[in-house]
């Protein structure tokens, strides 16, 4: 009996759910131009892929001229082997199906492979400072010009391989990089402005932090030594200090770190920004792949004038109540309303737990139908919100973690849907671009 009422239960979320979007239409095909695009209306046609804002809503725009939304699916490439990642005849069955489930582009993470019939975005870790590397986390000088050297050569060389190819949607950075300093701390057990301050005297991250340091108190090594619990009285004997009884939490190093952790973004992205803009005038710039709630301000402040979209990975609400909670509204409201830039879904999923797998990645459902339902709930909370121009699903296939949880996918590890998941993700999905495009006036 339990078991039949639970049943029902998920089948009348899925149908409600999907009640509260339109009848289907024609998503993509006659309706759509060969990048997927709306063709109800046509705007500037540049053959490359751009931004614009109309009748209040930001769009992506297609090389010839349509608005498109962007319904990614991330990691086409995760869990295969080399000859996996090279093998055509797989890629186009893979690209086939996302397609019928009304994904339109190749979201970050895919083979090249992937880039021949479909939007996609070029996907470069610029800096080894992404929370899933875990202890192998690094955080580099950016001070030091033969960094800077080394950054601007492996742009030049990503840029070099995409840039002509106008199916690139733009250029995402590092995922979920690690510029919060308590969230790297705990995470880590490190972070950026340690480790910069911790350098020997001769690096230029320290040099530059110590002469922070000078400008900041205005050369008063007294009161330098009494904050930072250090033995100084010289620039000098400042650059050759450890810096290794730091109390991090103390309220005027917290307010100094972020300072100086400001100067580290700046020149970070001083140094990327113009790197891919000289390199490639004409594709958007996506940036970093933010975790939702640890993006201090201070980075975010010095990255915009470098990046056209604001990448943001959401995670659940563990308090949520209902399916609509775990969509941070407020947080993109004022994420948007700060720095006037749209926003893009970088990565996201709901999951459930399978006989074999009770546990899984991102938030679970107990079942496929909640967790679909959820999805559509999302998606239309989403769509809502005339600053997202994108959302990108994580994962196509099933992929165990070295820990025994799954990274669940639409794809089973035998390569076969998800009985009733993928096809109603499909659906919410179609209904989804449908409302998009039929609310744009000719």
């Amino acid at each position: 009996m339990t078991i039949l009422i639970n049943s029902l239960r998920s089948l009348l979320l899925v149908l409600c759910a999907l009640v509260l979007l339109p009848r289907q239409g024609v998503a993509q095909g006659a309706d759509t131009d060969a990048y997927g695009g709306s063709t109800r209306v046509r705007w500037e046609a540049t053959g490359w892929f751009r931004l614009q804002q109309n009748g209040g809503r930001f769009w992506l725009v297609t090389p010839e001229g349509h608005p498109f939304f962007n319904l990614g699916i991330n990691h086409l490439a995760s869990g295969m082997d080399n000859a996996q990642r090279a093998d055509v005849a797989l890629a186009t069955e893979l690209t086939r199906k996302f397609k019928s489930w009304h994904f339109n582009t190749a979201g970050y993470n895919a083979s090249p492979l992937f880039a021949k019939d479909t939007p996609f975005v070029s996907f470069l870790n610029l800096v080894p400072t992404s929370r899933f590397l875990r202890d192998k986390a690094s955080f580099p000088d950016v001070f030091d010009a033969a960094f800077q050297r080394d950054l601007q050569t492996r742009i030049e060389h990503q840029c070099r391989d995409v840039r002509d190819n106008p199916r690139l949607l733009g250029y995402v950075w590092t995922d979920t990089p690690l510029w919060n300093l308590k969230d790297a701390r705990r995470t880590i057990k490190k972070d950026w402005v340690s480790t910069l301050r911790q350098l020997a005297a001769a690096a230029p991250g320290k040099i530059a932090y110590v002469d922070f340091l000078l400008e900041t108190h205005g050369g008063d090594f007294a009161k330098i030594a009494q904050i930072y619990d250090v033995k100084a009285t010289s620039r000098a004997e400042l650059l050759a200090a450890p810096f290794d009884a730091v109390r991090v939490d103390a309220p005027p190093v917290a307010a100094e770190d972020a300072q100086f952790l400001r100067r580290i973004a700046r020149t970070f992205y001083g140094v990327a920004g113009p790197a891919y803009r000289k390199n490639d005038p004409h594709h958007l710039v996506w940036g970093e792949m933010y975790l939702q709630g640890v993006h201090p301000d201070e980075v975010l402040e010095e990255a915009m004038p470098h990046i056209d979209v604001l990448l943001i990975q959401p995670t659940g609400n563990p308090a949520a109540k209902e399916p609509k909670d775990h969509f941070p509204a407020a947080l993109f409201d004022r994420l948007h309303q700060t720095y006037r830039k749209p926003i893009i879904i970088g990565d996201h999923q709901f999951s459930f737990a399978t006989p074999e797998f009770p546990r899984t990645m991102w938030f679970q459902y107990p079942s496929a139908a909640e967790a679909v339902a959820a999805y559509g709930v999302y998606l239309r909370e989403a769509t809502a919100r005339p600053y997202i121009v994108g959302y990108n699903r994580c994962q196509i296939r099933d992929v165990v973690q070295p820990d025994g949880m799954l990274k669940q996918g639409l794809l089973q590890r035998n390569g076969e849907p998800y009985p009733d998941f993928a096809s109603q993700i499909a659906a919410f999905n179609r209904q989804t671009l449908d409302a998009l495009y039929k609310g744009l006036k000719p």
